[in-house]
């Protein structure tokens, strides 16, 4: 049976209208991300709202993780690994001998992925819970990098007011930061990076362009210069990705970016041209 979309269940149910909904498909289509966090950076929706219309379309009910009691003891049930790359989060398991195990996934936890964790986990079956990513990014710290409630990396009071400025890792290394990616590129960055010990985190355009001259940020060439078109730049170490370097490499050293890099990507070649932005100590230029 095909799941309804998204947009309809918020039309349908008078949290958005149809205007409203078009908007934000613009918006999505523009920068390249999911339509519930369009909707969100749009202020068209809250997240709980998008949470429960996310939870009518899968099936699948919402989990608050920062009320779950998480730790190092769930740990052993997936490897960092995997949580990081399907952003999923372990909590427990079930069943008679084990067979079943209880993950929360970010919404809106693509078949794919929960056959991908399944077959990882060698259980029988996964249950699944939906959570927005912010929850899953500081529930994968307090499991695997010890972080506390909320995070040591980052202050209480930005988790409480949802502060633009991205989490620090525990390690005091800054995640490189994705911006502009669809959801499956961006599990393919995170776990190329991942792969050679490198965090990654997706954020928002004004997470972007409130970023730290110091960070390292991975974008596609197009979402850069529509940014930059709004009169918008971003102060980090920005790695630009185009298929057409010939023609985008002087537009991209023209609008500051540190480099261009083209697909497809090996993590050695990704993590060389990371690792040169972080450690130069003026504009290079990596390809």
């Amino acid at each position: 049976m095909k799941r309804p979309r998204l947009g309809s269940i918020l039309v349908q149910s008078g949290v958005i209208d149809e205007l409203q909904l078009k908007s934000a498909m613009a918006y999505q289509r523009q920068w390249g991300m999911p339509l519930a966090r369009a909707l969100v950076e749009k202020h068209l929706c809250t997240l709980e709202q998008v949470m429960e219309a996310l939870a009518k379309q899968t099936g699948h009910p919402v989990i608050d993780l920062d009320k779950e009691a998480l730790g190092p003891r769930q740990a052993h049930l997936l490897t960092l690994k995997v949580a990081e790359q399907y952003r999923v989060v372990p909590l427990r398991m079930e069943g008679s001998r084990d067979e079943v195990l209880v993950v929360a996934m970010a919404a809106p936890a693509p078949l794919a992925s929960i056959d991908a964790v399944q077959s990882v986990s060698g259980k029988k079956r996964v249950e699944v819970f939906l959570a927005a990513d912010e929850a899953i990014r500081r529930a994968i710290g307090r499991i695997y990098r010890g972080w506390t409630h909320p995070p040591a990396s980052a202050p209480a009071e930005a988790v409480a007011k949802g502060s633009n400025e991205p989490a620090r890792a525990a390690s005091g290394s800054s995640p490189v930061l994705l911006y502009g990616w669809t959801q499956q590129a961006q599990s393919t960055l995170s776990a190329l990076l991942l792969s050679q010990g490198i965090l990654a985190e997706s954020v928002s355009a004004n997470a972007a362009i409130c970023c730290r001259s110091s960070d390292v940020l991975i974008a596609p060439f197009s979402a850069l210069e529509a940014l930059l078109a709004e009169g918008k730049t971003i102060p980090g170490r920005v790695l630009a990705v185009s298929k057409t370097p010939s023609s985008d490499i002087p537009k991209a050293q023209k609008a500051g970016a540190w480099g261009l890099l083209t697909p497809p990507f090996d993590s050695h070649r990704l993590v060389s041209a990371v690792q040169r932005c972080r450690s130069a100590k003026t504009l290079i230029w990596a390809t």
